[in-house]
């Protein structure tokens, strides 16, 4: 007899109670294999088709990213996919939430729906809208990014980044349960295991200081400096997180995979995946 094992099961209830709440009657599901770039996720397409007798059947289209069984004791993957659950389940709902209470006439809302999600342990998972449904695409990690799309997508993190300030600034307590349920060092086991990716971080900044005119921008390239000499190792290994009261909850691996791009005629459209 066939038995199910705990994800599926797990997995099964969850894409029923989302059928359900999208009014999807006698829904036919298709999960398969897909490519979309991550390194610490395994992507799959989730298809949930109606198949009952109306006229008009729905299909919904959503994307899991499930957490791997194997490399835990290299990279901690458990704390990784705890802490982007925590993200879309606690943190960006009150923020959200927020821009609202306040009446933000240009909100951040560079964020992709997540219906569900697990953290059960050895079984965590998130179920995502699938967004290549609606033209979103990933950037050739191989090529340069536009000046246009860098600009775009500082000018979005800039909005993020402004939100949590405000958001840390005007409710610090509901701020500081939020930032409880993040793992803060979650990669500093692996840092300290591995000095040679500290030492590439601190060579793309320099890289990126050289970019800058010395006079013309000379206090981009002081804060650069200073964060080569001061900022790094402190930030990434956790010792400038307490009693700082600049720090704010940020994306925390700002790359191409981890963005979509909606390119439109006079427009793009930008969205924080992971």
């Amino acid at each position: 007899m066939f038995k199910m094992s705990e994800s599926e099961n797990v997995l099964s209830e969850i894409i029923e109670q989302i059928a359900k709440e999208n009014n999807i009657v006698k829904p036919k599901v298709v999960i398969s294999d897909t490519t979309r770039g991550g390194y610490l996720g395994i992507p799959s397409t989730i298809i949930i088709e109606e198949t009952g007798n109306g006229t008009t059947r729905k299909t919904l289209h959503l994307f899991l990213k499930s957490a791997p069984k194997d490399s835990r004791e290299a990279v901690p993957i458990r704390d990784i996919f705890v802490n982007e659950i925590a993200m879309y389940e606690e943190v960006l709902p009150n923020y959200l939430k927020f821009q609202k209470e306040k009446l933000v006439t240009d909100p951040f809302q560079s964020t992709v729906k997540c219906y569900r999600s697990s953290a059960i342990y050895d079984n965590e998972f998130l179920v995502f809208e699938d967004l290549t449904k609606s033209g979103f695409v990933l950037w050739d990690k191989t090529k340069p990014m536009t000046t246009k799309c860098v600009e775009f997508i500082l000018k979005e993190t800039a909005k993020y980044h402004a939100l949590s300030f405000a958001f840390r600034d005007q409710k610090p307590d509901e701020f500081d349960d939020l930032a409880k349920k993040l793992h803060v060092n979650v990669l500093t086991n692996f840092f300290e295991t591995t000095p040679s990716f500290l030492h590439s971080l601190t060579m793309n900044v320099k890289y990126a200081m050289n970019l800058f005119d010395p006079v013309e921008d000379k206090k981009i390239c002081e804060a650069l400096d200073n964060f080569i000499e001061n900022g790094i190792e402190p930030i990434v290994m956790g010792h400038a997180i307490e009693d700082n009261d600049k720090v704010v909850i940020i994306h925390g691996d700002s790359w191409c995979n981890n963005f979509m791009l909606k390119f439109e005629v006079c427009k793009t459209k930008f969205l924080q995946i992971d």
